[in-house]
């Protein structure tokens, strides 16, 4: 174990010069000794950081439709007969909030869908939000269906 942590120390140049000296000592074919190469971390997608911060835990129902309603398609008039429904305000408000570290200030649901205010044509007055997901939150869905998050 102390060798692997000593050739990982080591750059390139000086572990090949390493074992070309232990080639020599050793009785094993030179070809077993093969140079060492650290295999980079995969990095993981945005999409993937992103579904990870906002994955609901199985005790966050609310999330978990909210999630559903902004990633698939919503529409906050028809889905809801007319009426408001606050905890779908709060649970937007909250995944909003857990996507602020990655965006900074802006809102982190304009990323996962496209909002379309509707007024009503006669008077003129808000009628409700459209959602529709972006091709991000398309990619954010797939990785939350991967993840059986959703």
């Amino acid at each position: 174990m102390a060798d692997v942590k000593l050739i990982a120390c080591l750059d390139e140049a000086q572990v090949e010069e390493a074992l070309s000296r232990l080639s020599g000592l050793t009785k094993k074919a030179p070809e077993v000794l093969a140079p060492y190469s650290p295999m980079p971390a995969p990095k993981k997608s945005k999409a993937r950081r992103v579904a990870e911060m906002i994955a609901p835990r199985p005790s966050q129902t609310m999330r978990r439709e909210a999630l559903k309603n902004i990633l698939i398609h919503y529409d906050s008039f028809l889905d809801t007969q007319g009426e408001g429904d606050p905890g779908m305000r709060v649970a937007f408000s909250h995944i909003s909030r857990a996507l602020k570290p990655l965006w900074g200030g802006s809102n982190g649901i304009d990323m996962l869908a496209n909002r379309k205010r509707e007024y009503e044509p006669s008077s003129g007055k808000y009628r409700g939000t459209i959602y529709t997901p972006t091709p991000f939150g398309e990619e954010v869905l797939a990785e939350l269906k991967a993840m059986s998050a959703l």
